[in-house]
């Protein structure tokens, strides 16, 4: 009889280890899954290539020697400036254009002349970054109408001193603005396809 328990008790016990050890050998399968699946995410998250910036640094610029003729887009997040002359001599009769840029601006280069940003990113029109509205309004900035913002009637507001320009191109000539404005409070104002509309101190409320 004593036998016969001892010989179950053996039994017992011996089922009792090979479940601990089929316990122990899963867990131990399972943390080495786990673990090669964390460094394949790292792997992963160390090879994601970085953005492309297609910007153009800031500098000055010989048009058509150092950069194509045509339009493109300059931004800034601080005091940026962009100015375009027709020489080098450096006088105030060589300016074209100038301008300290709030947000985002509009120009356009022809070959001979020479292009100047500081502080600011330049992008060719076609590969500029997006127009992202914040709360259903366009901050300070320019936009193309038709591409940035839709044509149509818009209010634009500004709580202290806002200027608000319509231009039909954006080689900022005089003879280019359509319409311009120095306001405080709300303002109406159209604008259609192809124009520029620019915002200083302000907002564009869309629809």
């Amino acid at each position: 009889m004593n036998k016969i328990i001892t010989g179950l008790l053996a039994i017992i016990i011996l089922g009792a280890t090979s479940l601990a050890t089929g316990c122990g050998n899963e867990k131990s399968a399972n943390s080495s899954t786990t673990a090669s699946s964390n460094t394949a995410d790292t792997k992963t998250k160390e090879t994601a290539p970085a953005p492309k910036d297609d910007s153009i640094k800031e500098g000055m610029y010989k048009v058509g020697t150092d950069i194509q003729p045509g339009e493109y887009v300059v931004t800034s997040d601080t005091s940026g400036y962009v100015e375009v002359t027709k020489d080098s001599t450096g006088s105030l009769d060589s300016i074209v254009m100038n301008e300290n840029i709030q947000g985002r601006v509009y120009v356009t280069i022809a070959s001979g002349q020479y292009f100047t940003t500081k502080n600011a990113k330049t992008y060719p029109a076609d590969k500029a970054p997006k127009v992202t509205p914040t709360d259903n309004k366009l901050s300070s900035g320019q936009y193309k109408v038709g591409v940035d913002i839709q044509p149509g009637e818009y209010k634009v507001r500004s709580s202290n001193g806002g200027y608000v320009e319509v231009s039909k191109s954006s080689k900022h000539g005089m003879g280019d603005i359509v319409s311009n404005d120095n306001f405080t409070g709300d303002k109406y104002i159209t604008i259609a396809a192809g124009q520029y509309i620019t915002i200083r101190n302000g907002d564009i409320l869309l629809k």
